[in-house]
This record gives structure tokens, C-alpha cells and sequence, in this order.
């Protein structure tokens, strides 16, 4: 069975949360990726800032300059990454999220977990099986 470990991202970009609006949208943008954990200064999750919040920013720009903090969501979804990947899909269905992010033991972040992430596993456990199907015949 396979657990949030196997398939999460652990290289991720965050940003804490007083820098501003704006800071949030370049980086998004620079990187490619639709949302940033925020982080305080001892390193810990506060909040999560999505495309939905950036649309916010372009409807009235003057929200490029408050802080993330303001904007962000106070409580993203977490899972640990001994969960199984199964409940991650469930969570994401029922809130209707397209990311969760990843805590350890001592409540760091240490991954997430995005639709993305599912897509190419699904894609790769089906590669997996036809390649293991097709084996004994060839």
C-alpha cells in the first residue's frame, strides 16, 4: 500500500508569513506552482497561500502589499507521511483541495502532497502493472 512518503514532494518553496502579497505572487510564478506553506520565524506551519488567494491580489491590487499572513489560510489540511495515500485522496475529495501539506512527528514540514503528485503516481502504478502483465508474454 502506498503511503504519502512514496509519492510527496519534498523540495519545496515556502514563504514566511510578513513578507507581502506581492513576494508570494512572483514566487508562485518564478517557480511554476500553485501554493506556498507559510512558515513563522521558528520554522513552523502558520498557513497555506493558494491561487485563489493570488486571485484576490488581481481583483484589487492593493492586496499586493499586505502581508501573507492576513491572506493566507490559517488551516491547511495536513497528513503525516505514513499515511496512506488512499486517505490523502479522500481528504483532498472531500475538502476539495488540491494539496496537503506533510508534518512529521514534531509538527515540521517535510513535504506535500498535490493532485499532481497522484495523477503521475496513478500513471505509474498502471505503467507498472501493464509492463508486469505484458512481461510473461514476451
Amino acid at each position: 500500500m502506498l503511503r504519502v512518503q512514496d509519492v510527496m514532494t519534498t523540495r519545496l518553496i515556502t514563504i514566511r508569513h510578513d513578507q507581502k502579497m506581492q513576494d508570494a505572487l512572483d514566487l508562485m510564478h518564478s517557480h511554476r506552482i500553485s501554493s506556498l506553506p507559510v512558515l513563522n520565524y521558528e520554522d513552523q506551519l502558520v498557513g497555506l497561500i493558494t491561487e485563489y488567494s493570488i486571485l484576490e491580489l488581481l481583483y484589487d491590487p492593493q492586496v499586493a502589499e499586505l502581508s501573507v499572513g492576513i491572506c493566507m489560510s490559517k488551516d491547511p489540511i495536513t497528513v503525516s507521511p505514513d499515511t496512506l495515500v488512499s486517505d490523502v485522496v479522500g481528504k483532498m475529495a472531500l475538502h476539495r483541495i488540491r494539496q496537503v501539506l506533510v508534518l512529521d512527528k514534531q509538527q515540521r514540514l517535510v513535504g506535500l502532497v498535490s493532485l499532481r503528485d497522484l495523477v503521475h503516481t496513478a500513471y505509474q502504478v498502471r505503467l507498472d502493472e501493464l509492463k508486469a502483465a505484458v512481461a510473461p508474454i514476451s
